[in-house]
C-alpha cells in the first residue's frame, strides 16, 4: 500500500516465512521509499533496513541507524527492461510490438474421416480448395466422427461459387479435432 511522507512515496513491505513449527509468521518489515536523487531522502522515523530506490539513477540505499548506505544500482544488463529499451520481436523502426499466428496444416482431398489432431487445440480455419456438389464436411470436437460437433459446411447441389472459399473460426477444442468429408473435396484446415 503507497502512503506519503513529506511528499515522498512510501511503501510498507511484509516478509514472511514458516517457522520451525510451520506457523506462518512475519520475518521483517520494512519500509521502501521512492524519489529523484535531488529529493532529500527521509531521515526521521526510519527503521533499520528501510530502503530507499532513486527513481531516476535505480540506486539503492538502505538505512542503518544513522545514514543511507548506498547497496546496488540497476545496470541496464541483460534481462533487464524499460520502457526505454525494446524486446526481442519489437519493430524498432515503426516502435510496435510485432506478432505473428502460426499454425500447423492438413490437407484432406477424399471423403474419409480425418483425426486432424488429438487432444486441446484451436481451430483456425478451414479453406476450401475445391469444393464437390451436395457434399458436407462435418468438424468435431473430439477423436472420433461422433461427440461435440464445432460446424458442418454444406454445400448445395449446384456449385454457386468457385473455390477457394475461407471458413475463418478461431475457436478451442479440448479433446481432438475430427474433420469428416463426404466428398472429394479438396480443403486445407488449420490449426494448433
Amino acid at each position: 500500500m503507497s502512503d506519503k511522507l513529506d511528499g515522498v512515496p512510501v511503501y510498507k513491505t511484509v516478509l514472511y516465512h514458516f517457522d520451525k513449527d510451520g506457523n506462518f509468521e512475519a520475518a521483517a518489515t520494512f519500509t521502501r521509499y521512492y524519489g529523484a536523487s535531488t529529493e532529500t531522502k527521509p531521515s526521521a522515523g526510519l527503521n533499520d533496513g528501510d530502503e530507499y530506490i532513486e527513481t531516476d539513477t535505480t540506486k539503492r540505499y538502505e538505512w542503518n541507524g544513522s545514514s543511507w548506505t548506498f547497496i546496488s544500482q540497476s545496470t541496464g544488463g541483460a534481462g533487464h527492461v524499460t520502457l526505454a529499451t525494446k524486446i526481442s520481436g519489437e519493430d524498432q523502426t515503426n516502435d510496435v510490438l510485432k506478432t505473428e499466428q502460426q499454425f500447423s496444416f492438413s490437407n484432406i482431398v477424399s471423403a474419409t474421416t480425418t483425426v486432424v489432431k488429438s487432444g486441446a487445440g484451436l481451430l483456425h480455419s478451414i479453406n476450401v480448395n475445391k469444393a464437390v456438389a451436395a457434399a458436407t464436411i462435418t468438424i468435431y470436437d473430439n477423436t472420433a466422427a461422433s461427440g461435440t460437433k464445432i460446424g458442418t459446411i454444406t454445400f448445395g447441389a449446384a456449385l454457386l461459387t468457385d473455390p477457394p472459399l475461407l471458413g475463418l473460426y478461431d475457436v478451442t477444442f479440448a479433446t481432438g479435432l475430427t474433420i469428416v468429408t463426404s466428398g472429394a473435396t479438396d480443403i486445407t484446415v488449420s490449426w494448433r
